[in-house]
């Protein structure tokens, strides 16, 4: 930071006067050999101009850990949600294929309903016109 241009003095000088003077003034690069920008200088301004602290580089690490599990998970669910409609495919087809059964065997059985009762009605008449 540069001195009180009257006296000299830096006394009030702290590493986030540092970071105003040196986002006022439009710097390209910094170069810091310990932490003490780079724990005071906002991670977005840092990401604009292509500076990555180590606290920012860790985020990033975290976020595209807790992406890559979201995706994961997510994956998963997918492949629940196919299998569990296969299993309802096939409960279906399972019913329509029984279904089918059912329907034609209640035209068989109606079919022999209507058989017998002409039947009973055939053995009716005779006995009927028999007399």
């Amino acid at each position: 930071m540069p001195d009180d241009e009257v006296s000299g003095d830096k006394s009030g000088w702290t590493p986030a006067k540092d970071v105003d003077f040196l986002m006022k003034n439009d710097v390209k690069c910094v170069i810091a050999a310990c932490g003490t920008v780079s724990a005071v200088f906002p991670d977005e301004e840092m990401e604009k101009r292509g500076i990555l602290s180590e606290r920012a580089q860790k985020n990033r690490e975290i976020k595209a850990r807790n992406q890559a599990k979201t995706l994961e998970n997510e994956a998963k669910y997918m492949h629940e949600l196919k299998e569990g409609y296969a299993l309802l495919d096939k409960e279906v087809a399972a019913l329509q294929k029984e279904s089918v059964a059912a329907r034609e065997e209640s035209r068989r059985l109606r079919f022999r309903a209507a058989c017998l009762s002409y039947s009973v009605i055939m053995i009716a008449t005779r006995f009927i016109t028999a007399r």
